[in-house]
């Protein structure tokens, strides 16, 4: 077998199915919305992963994978994707399963070194996400935490203006309850 050409109808075989597929993506997208492809959870990432793993299987297995195949495939992921949103929505039991919680790693000026080890950011990390937010002292900062997502969200303030601490709603660690 050839590593680099291949014979011109698997070639043709392959653009048509990835067309097929790109245009399902599309289409299931549309009937999901942009949700599908949010960075928010661990169950997110894997709903991403699977669906670029039935994509490039499909598209790069032509000759024994059936486009139908990738496109059953696709739209199982996509409504699994829609029930467990469904049911994180409705049952917090649920969303403890499937979601990160937001933890925090400062609060106010205080760095909580016990959250940045169980949460395994480096204060090397941690003082990277402060200079990227533009803190000039440690006084600046009203939190800093680490997000289900896997940001990291600085809240600062050059002023005395007062710090919401509804804001830190749903987040652990926060020593202030």
């Amino acid at each position: 077998m050839n590593w680099f050409f291949a014979p011109l109808d698997e070639l043709a075989l392959i653009a048509v199915s990835s067309v097929i597929v790109y245009m399902a993506i599309i289409v299931l997208v549309r009937l999901r919305g942009l949700r599908s492809f949010t960075k928010m959870s661990s169950y997110d990432f894997v709903i991403s992963i699977a669906t670029g793993t039935i994509a490039g299987s499909t598209l790069l297995n032509v000759t024994s994978v059936p486009v139908m195949y990738g496109f059953t495939g696709l739209a199982t992921i996509f409504m699994l994707d829609y029930l467990v949103a469904r049911l994180r929505n409705n049952f917090d039991s649920f969303k403890t399963v499937t979601d990160n919680e937001p933890v925090m790693l400062m609060d106010g000026p205080e760095i909580l070194q016990e959250n940045l080890d169980k949460t395994q950011v480096t204060l090397d990390e941690l003082y990277g996400k402060l200079r990227e937010a533009n803190v000039l002292n440690h006084g600046q900062v009203q939190a800093v935490v680490l997000e289900a997502t896997g940001d990291i969200s600085v809240l600062h303030t050059d002023s005395d203006e007062t710090f919401d601490r509804a804001l830190l709603r749903g987040v652990t660690g926060n020593q202030a309850g």
